[in-house]
């Protein structure tokens, strides 16, 4: 089944920077989703590439990945993409697209809540934010931040959704390791951080080189 998270507006006005790491089921899914008539802002799959698509009053900007991603769920991708002003970036995996704009409206004018892996109804999207027809999201989403600001992506956290649980069903939750610290499930309720270069300790808190173990009940941290 398809999945759809809600969020409170945030201010975007002149600047959107969106964050966040995905796995997929799908070649063709909606990331993410903001709008108001006539304007609106949106990060998809359209047969595997990630797209932005935003409008400011004056047109519709599309930014393309070079690279397709993982369809099958096997692989957590990465990508950071928005506007500054009129100018468009996307970012998958460290390859970049930019876009050179001289020209036109600067200002991103949307009031309704943030929609994130799809939306609550599929017509509310605008027939051009999609290349094709706007299909709900199915699979993982995980460390999602605009503007600096970091979402909480639980049931608790979201105004609202559907279909939304756990990804993987293993303690290796939402950024259970942080500082760089990638997380290796040790059963259903345990996990080992891998630290990066420098980092160690039970909470991944001294300054070696090693791993860390813990719990579902906290979690681990490069200090």
């Amino acid at each position: 089944q398809s999945s759809w998270m809600s969020f409170p507006p945030l201010r975007m006005r002149h600047r959107t920077v969106l964050q966040l790491q995905f796995q997929t089921l799908s070649p063709d899914v909606s990331l993410f989703y903001s709008l108001l008539i006539g304007d609106f802002l949106c990060l998809s799959l359209t047969s595997g590439y990630v797209q932005l698509r935003f409008n400011l009053g004056d047109g519709t900007h599309i930014l393309k990945s070079s690279d397709r991603v993982d369809s099958l769920g096997r692989t957590w991708h990465t990508v950071k993409a928005g506007r500054l002003g009129n100018q468009g970036f996307l970012s998958l995996d460290n390859r970049e697209v930019k876009e050179n704009v001289s020209e036109g409206m600067t200002t991103l004018d949307v009031a309704t809540d943030i929609f994130v892996g799809g939306v609550s109804t599929l017509s509310f999207i605008s027939t051009d934010a999609t290349a094709g027809e706007p299909m709900g999201f199915t699979g993982g989403l995980r460390e999602l931040t605009i503007n600096g600001e970091e979402f909480v992506l639980t049931e608790i956290g979201a105004v609202g959704g559907a279909n939304v649980g756990d990804w993987d069903g293993t303690a290796c939750g939402y950024k259970v390791c942080q500082n760089g610290g990638r997380c290796v499930a040790a059963g259903s309720d345990s996990f080992t951080c891998i630290c990066p270069p420098s980092w160690t300790g039970p909470s991944l808190s001294s300054v070696f080189r090693g791993l860390s173990h813990g719990s579902n009940s906290r979690s681990s941290t490069c200090l």
